[in-house]
């Protein structure tokens, strides 16, 4: 038996219906480009014959492409665009009108034990995540706000972990470099605009701070943990003044250690008045020098 209300007009209540028995009726409504779209058992498929030209496109109270499929080119686009798909999944917002004053994707994570974003990449040579933001104020390219409101003892409780672990051998005559974070600041600038400009490029900026007197508070700007080697180096700088120490009260007042040629290091301070900034050693032991030849 076939569906006697396949195709129903209910004049009173201004309806159409299309299968209003809900039987297993099969609606297809095709164009030049053959099938369009398909209801039937099985849900609603949009471009069932998969041709090229049979785009779908939603428009919205501002965008003609809120929603746009490109079949051709097999990649979506949603806001403010009316171009090409620039990715297999695009989003463009607006500066100033239709969809903007909003954040561009925002993910609400409820379950409580499983990722809020999962990325599985086979890249090699291409990025994985690729930021470009040239026009930064104020602004981060990058900013995690991670806090922790816990008043039972708990663990170690980190905010950025990165996981890296060699499983290949390295095969005779072989060299393996491998670096976990790496920061390139570059002022590509030839000429400042005046003899008394200021430019100051920090690669990394770590603030521990306290406020609470109570208890043993220890904070740690930085801890290394390297061993394994056949040599393990904490700190490896190669720089002009290789290490520079102020004082949080007058930062004026500094110690310095470099090394020069030959592998000559110097140690020097520096005082903002009067006052000789003096070199103390306060060693639990003594204080051994040896030295592999005599001074030149």
């Amino acid at each position: 038996d076939g569906e006697d209300e396949a195709l129903l007009v209910d004049g009173t209540n201004n309806i159409l219906y299309v299968n209003k028995g809900e039987t297993a009726f099969e609606t297809i409504i095709g164009n030049d480009n053959d099938e369009a779209i398909r209801v039937d058992a099985n849900g609603v498929v949009f471009n069932e014959d998969g041709h090229a030209t049979n785009d779908f496109r939603i428009e919205s109270d501002d965008h003609s492409h809120m929603f746009f499929l490109d079949s051709g080119l097999n990649r979506i686009s949603v806001g403010d665009t009316t171009n090409d798909p620039a990715a297999t999944l695009e989003l463009t917002n607006h500066a100033s009108a239709g969809a903007y004053n909003v954040p561009l994707l925002q993910l609400n994570s409820n379950d409580v034990d499983k990722f809020a974003l999962d990325i599985n990449a086979a890249n090699t040579t291409a990025n994985v995540i690729d930021v470009t933001a040239a026009a930064l104020t104020t602004g981060k390219a990058l900013f995690i706000d991670h806090g922790a409101s816990h008043t039972n003892a708990q663990g170690s409780i980190v905010g950025m972990h990165y996981d890296f672990d060699k499983t290949g051998v390295c095969a005779a005559t072989t060299t393996q470099n491998y670096t976990g974070s790496y920061i390139s600041m570059d002022d590509t600038v030839t000429n400042n605009s005046a003899a008394d400009t200021l430019v100051r490029m920090v690669g990394q900026v770590i603030d521990v701070a306290s406020s609470n007197t109570a208890g043993d508070i220890k904070n740690f700007g930085l801890r290394l943990d390297v061993k394994g080697g056949d040599k393990n180096y904490g700190i490896e700088i190669t720089a002009g003044n290789h290490l520079v120490m102020y004082n949080p009260d007058n930062t004026a007042d500094s110690g310095e250690i470099k090394v020069g040629p030959e592998g000559e290091m110097t140690i020097s301070t520096t005082d903002a008045d009067t006052k000789k900034a003096n070199i103390i050693l306060k060693p639990d032991g003594a204080v051994i020098i040896e030295t592999s030849s005599a001074p030149a």
